[in-house]
Formats: structure tokens, C-alpha cells, sequence
């Protein structure tokens, strides 16, 4: 980062319609001192009808992936962020996260409508999920990820988002959702990850292979990230939810190591399914 300010990231793009982004590595960017931004990928204002698959973000100074919106630009709308995976992101930028949601526009119709599934985000510092205190956004919907994390796994305060059917774990230390404890606790208070009455997110441990960290940087070895594969006796075989019980998209048919989806009950959370 040459000068004062914020900035850069990775792979981004703004003011775009339909825009796809796949298979790519974006890997300890920086920016300068005291500045925000330095991660992984961005979807920032003006962005539409657009996909983030496939990707690995990681040990970025800044987010791993920012849904970001700023005074002036078009409204932001119906985008995808599915089979990524974050690790160690945002050490460094103050308030930011795996998953970092800003709204500078005031004004949350103008960020709406993203559906963030089958992710893995492991963060050791920071939170899973960061709201900047300016991040009015609607029908922002967080579904079958894994989060694994320590102490505070959500910062800020939610102004839009619902959580269904990820999975939550702590990973040496107690995690905390907002100012709450434990999932049941959040879920009793919120009504985040119930459906019909009924709890479907789970803190539990996922039962990945591990080890979580890595030093890959050719996008033709993401299927090295082995890591992130699950075991065949994980606790969350056949947990979870299809997808089309929230929302309405085109399913893909390859996950992250390019196996089949499966269409129907039986899916896995997270970017693997269990072989």
C-alpha cells in the first residue's frame, strides 16, 4: 500500500451486472496504517445480479469477503457468495470480518438481497461475521456455512441478515453470538437459525479434516485445501437445509472439489460433501 487511505483489495468489482468470479486466490493483501479495506474479494456499490464461487481468501489484512455499498452508487442487489472459504482474514483492519457487511448509503434498500451459503470461514482474531455500524441492508440471508472461530463470532448489530442451518464452533476458547453465550441462548432471543419453531443451526463441531491453514497460492491446487474436507462420521452428516426452503437461485452442480451437489435431502454443510 503506497500512500495514506484505505484500500486496496484483492478482486473486486463495482457498478457491474452479472458479474462472476471463480476459482481464485487472494491472499495477504494490506492497506496502509490505521486504513480500512486490504482484503480478499469485494462486491462493492453498484453491484447486481453476481456470483463469488470457488474462491480461497486468506490471512488478508482486511475482510476476507466485503458486500459493501457507498454513497452515490446504483443500488446493490441479488448477489451469491457460495463455496468460498476464508481463513485467518481480517487480523488487522479495525471493525472487519471473515464476512464484513457496510452500508455508507443510509439507506438499506439500496443493499439488498445476497445469499452467502456452503462457506467455511476459520478465523483465530477476529469475528466470522463484522456489521460496520453503518450496514442497513435487507433479506441478506447466511445458510449452511460453517463459521469456526474464537470469542465474539458476530460483531456489530444485524440490520438485515438471517442465519439458517450453519454451523458454529469454537476453536480453543468459548464463542459468543452478539451479547449472547451460547446458540440456543441467541436463537431463544433473536429467532436466528429457527425455522417453523425449530433450531436448525448447530454448535457442534463440524468434523473437518484439518489443518486449517495454508500457503496455497496457484488457483489450479484449490483442490489441495483437503483441509476443509469433512469426515464420514461428522456430526452434521444430513443436516443441511436445501437451499430452495429460503430462497429462489439456480443450485450449482459442483462443489468446491468438484463433486457432484446432491439436488436432493442428505446435503452437508460447508463446501464439501461427504464422499
Amino acid at each position: 500500500m503506497p500512500r495514506l487511505g484505505n484500500g486496496p483489495v484483492g478482486i473486486w468489482a463495482w457498478e457491474s451486472d452479472h458479474v462472476l468470479i471463480q476459482y481464485c486466490i487472494s491472499y495477504r493483501n494490506k492497506t496502509s496504517n490505521g486504513g480500512k479495506d486490504g482484503g480478499g474479494f469485494d462486491f462493492d456499490g453498484g453491484v447486481t445480479n453476481s456470483i463469488l464461487q470457488y474462491c480461497l481468501s486468506y490471512e488478508n489484512q482486511g475482510a476476507g469477503y466485503g458486500l459493501f455499498q457507498y454513497p452515490g452508487a446504483s443500488d446493490w442487489s441479488n448477489n451469491i457468495i457460495r463455496y468460498c472459504v476464508s481463513i485467518d482474514d481480517a487480523h488487522t483492519t479495525e471493525g472487519a470480518g471473515s464476512f464484513f457487511i457496510w452500508n455508507g448509503s443510509g439507506e438499506s434498500r439500496q443493499l439488498t438481497n445476497c445469499y452467502i451459503y456452503n462457506n467455511v470461514a476459520y478465523n483465530s482474531s477476529a469475528p466470522v461475521i463484522s456489521f460496520e455500524n453503518a450496514s442497513k441492508h435487507e433479506n441478506f440471508i447466511f445458510g449452511n456455512n460453517i463459521f469456526i472461530g474464537t470469542g465474539q463470532m458476530i460483531d456489530g448489530k444485524n440490520k438485515g441478515s438471517m442465519f439458517l442451518g450453519n454451523v458454529w464452533w469454537g476453536s480453543g476458547e468459548k464463542i459468543k453470538f452478539m451479547d449472547h453465550n451460547n446458540l440456543s441462548e441467541w436463537a431463544a432471543a433473536t429467532g436466528q437459525e429457527t425455522l417453523k419453531g425449530l433450531i436448525v443451526g448447530c454448535q457442534v463441531d463440524p468434523g473437518l479434516k484439518g489443518p486449517f491453514l495454508t500457503d496455497i497460492t496457484d488457483p489450479y491446487m484449490l483442490n489441495a485445501l483437503t483441509g476443509y474436507t469433512l469426515f464420514p462420521d461428522t456430526h452434521i452428516k444430513n443436516r443441511g437445509l436445501d437451499t430452495k426452503t429460503f430462497f429462489v437461485t439456480d443450485l450449482p452442480e459442483r462443489d468446491f472439489y468438484g463433486n457432484p451437489v446432491p439436488l436432493g435431502p442428505g446435503r452437508e454443510p460447508g463446501i464439501h460433501e461427504i464422499e
